[in-house]
């Protein structure tokens, strides 16, 4: 059921995001469309990063290797859709803007952000043991997270960066956006959301399957040592002297 939801959900966000009709305002009005994919997988970096905190914040408390399995798949889904956002927004300042990357200065701050989830990866892939693992990586959530919302909440609201940044800042909040184009962001949203929660269920599944598979070869390998260790005495027959 879940995977026949799945496909209907993409087969409705593909069909709206063709439907929508060409933005007139823009340089190449027939790829303004890609604003309809951009936008939900930044909306979807932020919305798994706040996972990725909470669940941090509670593998630090229990030390459970559960939510440091469930932290480190949210934070790389957060990883994943920022990829995806600066990929898709790179494309559209090309063909809007006509350059690939125009410094504009939300560019650059969501650059840093990709940096800064790609470098927590490579943090927690760094460490071989797993409780060490899972402190450094879930402390790391919570000291980057900060700096992580201002760069992309705070920092493009400010008024400096809003007067030379290319990106407009008062669409959504003004209900700029057409219907249609709404729908379209709603749509690819719900479905980035629906197929996300399913890879983040099936990853979490894996991880701890994983680490259960690790846990028993290691009690295995403990039992065989044992054994290998103990002195074996074998029954001897012994002949009677004729």
């Amino acid at each position: 059921m879940t995977r026949w939801v799945t496909h209907l959900l993409g087969l409705l966000a593909a069909v709206a995001t063709f439907l929508v009709p060409p933005a007139k305002s823009f340089q190449e009005p027939n790829l303004a469309r890609i604003v309809v994919v951009h936008l939900p997988c930044a909306l979807m970096t932020v919305w798994w990063l706040g996972a990725s905190a909470w669940l941090a914040f509670r593998s630090l408390r229990t030390r459970s290797p559960e939510f440091g399995e469930k932290h480190a798949v949210a934070w790389e889904l957060s990883t994943i859709f920022s990829l995806y956002a600066i990929t898709t927004g790179i494309l559209f300042s090309r063909v809007q803007w006509g350059a690939w990357w125009q410094r504009d200065p939300r560019q650059e701050s969501f650059l840093f952000v990709v940096l800064i989830l790609v470098a927590g990866i490579l943090i927690r892939n760094g460490l071989a043991d797993p409780v060490r693992r899972q402190v450094a990586s879930a402390a790391y959530t919570l000291i980057s997270f900060p700096t992580l919302i201002f760069l992309i909440l705070v920092y493009p609201r400010l008024p400096s960066i809003q007067r030379t940044s290319f990106h407009p800042s008062t669409t959504i909040a003004q209900g700029g956006f057409e219907l249609s184009y709404k729908l379209a962001l709603y749509a690819v949203f719900g479905t980035l959301l629906v197929v996300a929660t399913v890879i983040y269920r099936a990853r979490a599944r894996a991880l701890g399957l994983q680490r259960e598979l690790e846990l028993a070869h290691a009690n295995l390998d403990a039992h065989r040592r044992d054994l290998t260790g103990r002195a074996v005495v074998r029954p001897v027959s012994v002949s009677e002297p004729n």
